[in-house]
C-alpha cells in the first residue's frame, strides 16, 4: 500500500507523486508535445486513468465500463478546455481511490492469487510502477515546456 500511496500522493522520496504532478496544470500546459508524435500530459492523465480502472477489475473481478470511450490511449475529449481538463484529472482521482480501496480490503492471504496473467501483489505493485513511470514522463515534458512544478 505504501509504494501505491508513494506513487500517487504526496510524500514520496522520488519526488513529485502523479497527483502533485498534474496538480494546478492549465489546459495549454496539459495539451503542449514535446514532439509532434509524442504524447502529452492529458493523455497521460487518461492512460494512468484507464489502468487504474483496469487493475480495479482485474483485481476485483467485478466488470465495469470505464467511464469514457477507448482503451489504453483514451482519445481527448472534443471540447479541451480547463473544465474538461480537470473533470478528467478526477477521473484520474477517482479510479486511483477506486483502486487502492479495492487494495486495502484485499485479503493479505490472497496476494499470491492469480488475477490474470499475474498474481494479485504483482497487479498492485505494477500499478504503482505504471503510475511512476509516467509521472516520470509528466515531470520531463513539464521541464521541457519550462513549466513550474
Amino acid at each position: 500500500m505504501e509504494l501505491l500511496d508513494q506513487s500517487f500522493e504526496a510524500g514520496a522520496w522520488h519526488g513529485s507523486s502523479a497527483r502533485q504532478a498534474v496538480r494546478s496544470l492549465s489546459v495549454e500546459a496539459a495539451l503542449w508535445r514535446p514532439a509532434p508524435r509524442a504524447h502529452n500530459i492529458w493523455e497521460l492523465v487518461l492512460h494512468m486513468a484507464y489502468w487504474a480502472h483496469v487493475g480495479l477489475v482485474r483485481l476485483t473481478k467485478v466488470r465495469q465500463r470505464f467511464p469514457r470511450p477507448g482503451r489504453d490511449w483514451i482519445p481527448l475529449p472534443k471540447r479541451r478546455d480547463q473544465t474538461a481538463w480537470r473533470q478528467d484529472v478526477e477521473l484520474l482521482v477517482d479510479r486511483h481511490s477506486a483502486f487502492r480501496a479495492a487494495v486495502q480490503r484485499f485479503p493479505a492471504s490472497q496476494l499470491w492469487t492469480k488475477r490474470g496473467a499475474y498474481r494479485a501483489h504483482q497487479l498492485i505493485e505494477g500499478i504503482a510502477a505504471h503510475h511512476l513511470h509516467h509521472t516520470g514522463q509528466i515531470q520531463l515534458i513539464r521541464r521541457l515546456a519550462k513549466l513550474k512544478t
